[in-house]
């Protein structure tokens, strides 16, 4: 290897440049000098694991296993799919001279058989009039209904309407990009929804056009003689460029009676991002997002609502304020109508380089510990030594969130971020929420049951049985707890905090993901209330990994485990329930003490926590029962957990 490896001067003199495939156990990156390019893929797994990297700026080559010599099959515009054994490794050449393997057959391409839509053959393309009839009538529903980020999949779409297309970016290879939203009309409402559009001329099948643009295809396009595809511009790298190029020069663009507003904040003056590669995220999420190398973030926001957008709103008062543990607000695309009433449709943020977010980190780590403690009770230190490494990342996390709702609590003129003081009245409206969450769930718990498998009810027999008893108990318990809230302060807080909102970082944590609950109001998510609500959020989150961890429900599965290690297998997840709580919640307390100025007092802190525990379980219930009925057990289990320790077993009636 030492040999190989000196024959290459890419490894020695190269530039490092590396890939962030979505499975994090796998190290991946490219060596490069001259005109040489290596790749190198390593699994930093004891178990085999699957990779797809996008390798598309390479595509045509054929990578050379550098050990055997061996071709593999050419890259594509695909992802490519490698498999690697228990901490195997590759070394590939990315050659542009090789031979794929004589044993490979390329998949032909199959184009969906689409609508084909006409354009004016004068000027900047614009469809006729009648294909706009047919874009409405005929494509839209069609591709509108499919996609993931569609809200309403279970309701008719009565009909789609263009609200606007506007002439917006053009790529070097002549692709057109324009802006544009599109009403869906549903029984009772309309929705509104992003949908930019991108024509691809006379590439259908040329190389350099990438996959994702093809899956997302909507229709066929001609111009004259000029053929193309219709796509969804977001994924058409000029659209990308061109929102940076905007919010450098402020521009305002009509659409219709509103303005389309690109504004920079100071910070993206620093950055350089017009040549940087561009990496896309999630184009098929409830938000669409793509990187400039790991710099920058562009979030387009899919469905459009009228209203300040909380994590714009957020993110530009944390960034002013120096909170240096949240993405850094770069820029925001706002479309405003007549009445003032701002859209926000995009959002530039930092990119916080990071090792994976909180849920599968927590999961990953703590499958190890598990896995390395439970054949023999010898492995107890090293099961002790993992908890109290994990304690630590709990504590750095209960530091992060007392820091960041520190921030929240500050007197400031600002009056959409300055504290009040919780009332008499708060706390009745409080109690009020928890109950009729309460209620919610133990109404939807009887009819879920029923749909539940068998093995699973019969675990839940004695959780259903606390809740039934305490049914009766809960008003009083519920009034008794929100009592302590008149005197506490309320403020604006994250709103949906859970492990999958905190970026792990190097033994540091970084908070994520402003918006609130996507689900309701923005005026709703602006609202103040207690710090204490994302505490309870983060709570629950930890029960809800200790219960899914090496379950059906996680990726990696367990066997049957006869009774003796089943046993202990729950002791353990226990110690780890405690120990990360404690630390989670120690480090929180002591945090806030430190501000000099806490949000709640020492004997308001647990009646309150254990309010927005209940009313978050609770929600948990009725969301699971509603949606994932096969995971109803886990919530259920730590709502009963909660009134085993709230009502004493004389209250039960």
């Amino acid at each position: 290897m030492l040999a190989l490896r000196r024959k290459h001067h890419a490894f020695g003199r190269g530039t490092l440049r590396f890939l962030f495939p979505g499975n994090r156990k796998i190290l991946a990156y490219l060596r490069e000098y001259e005109d040489e390019h290596i790749l190198c893929v390593a699994n930093l797994s004891r178990a085999p694991q699957a990779v797809e990297l996008d390798l598309s700026a390479f595509n045509g080559r054929v990578p050379v296993e550098m050990m055997g010599a061996t071709p593999f099959p050419a890259i594509g515009t695909l992802t490519y799919l490698l498999t690697l054994p228990p901490y195997g490794f590759y070394w590939f050449v990315l050659s542009d001279e090789a031979q794929p393997p004589s044993w490979h057959v390329e998949a032909p391409e199959q184009m969906p058989d689409q609508i084909t839509l006409v354009m004016q053959n004068i000027g900047r393309p614009e469809l006729t009039d009648a294909s706009r009839r047919i874009m409405a009538s005929d494509v839209l529903p069609h591709y509108v209904s499919r996609r993931r980020w569609f809200g309403a999949k279970h309701e008719r779409i009565e009909r789609i309407e263009l609200a606007y297309v506007l002439p917006f970016a053009r790529g070097s290879s002549g692709e057109d990009v324009y802006l544009g939203e599109v009403e869906v009309v549903l029984p009772g409402r309309t929705e509104r929804y992003q949908l930019p559009l991108g024509i691809l001329w006379d590439r259908e099948s040329a190389d350099s056009v990438s996959q994702l643009a093809h899956g997302l295809s909507m229709a066929r396009v001609r111009q004259g003689s000029r053929v193309g595809l219709a796509t969804d511009g977001f994924v058409v790298e000029p659209f990308a460029r061109e929102v940076v190029r905007a919010l450098r020069n402020d521009v305002q663009m009509q659409a219709g009676n509103d303005i389309i507003h690109f504004r920079a904040e100071p910070g993206l003056a620093a950055l350089e991002l017009e040549r940087d590669p561009i990496e896309y995220m999630s184009a098929e999420q409830s938000n669409s997002s793509l990187s400039y190398n790991n710099t920058a973030v562009l979030k387009m926001v899919r469905r459009v609502s009228g209203g300040i957008h909380p994590e714009a709103e957020m993110t530009r008062y944390l960034t002013a304020q120096a909170y240096a543990h949240a993405a850094p607000l770069l820029g925001e695309v706002v479309r405003t109508g007549p009445d003032g009433v701002p859209h926000t449709l995009m959002l530039l943020q930092g990119y916080v380089l990071n090792q994976g977010n909180g849920w599968d980190w927590t999961l990953d780590y703590l499958g190890r510990a598990i896995d390395d403690a439970l054949p023999s009770q010898e492995s107890e230190d090293e099961f002790a030594e993992a908890m109290t490494g994990y304690a630590a990342l709990a504590g750095t996390l209960g530091r992060r969130l007392a820091e960041l709702h520190a921030v929240l609590a500050r007197a400031t003129g600002d009056d959409a971020f300055a504290p009040l003081p919780a009332t008499d009245g708060d706390a009745r409206a409080w109690a009020g929420q928890a109950m009729r969450a309460l209620q919610r769930a133990l109404t939807r718990l009887e009819p879920a049951l029923a749909t539940v498998p068998g093995p699973v009810r019969q675990t839940l027999e004695a959780d259903v049985q606390t809740l039934m008893a305490a049914r009766d108990a809960l008003p009083a318990l519920v009034e008794q707890l929100a009592a302590a809230a008149p005197g506490s302060l309320q403020t604006r807080i994250h709103g949906d905090f859970h492990l999958g909102q905190v970026l792990i970082a190097q033994n540091d944590t970084y908070l994520v993901d402003f918006e609130g609950e996507p689900g309701l109001p923005l005026d709703w998510r602006r609202r103040k209330t207690s710090p204490l609500r994302d505490v309870a959020g983060l709570l629950r989150s930890l029960d809800y990994a200790a219960a899914t961890v090496g379950t059906d429900r996680q990726e990696r599965t367990h066997s049957e485990l006869p009774p003796q290690l089943a046993e202990r297998r729950a002791v353990l997840l226990e110690r780890f329930r405690t120990t990360a709580s404690e630390a989670f919640l120690n480090c929180y307390h002591q945090h806030m003490q430190d501000s000099g100025a806490p949000w709640v007092a020492p004997d308001q802190l647990q009646p309150l926590l254990d309010l927005f525990l209940l009313e978050r379980a609770a929600y948990e219930v009725d969301y699971e029962a509603a949606n994932r009925v096969a995971w109803i057990d886990l919530p259920v289990s730590g709502l009963a957990r909660l009134l085993r320790k709230l009502v004493p077993p004389g209250d039960q009636l």
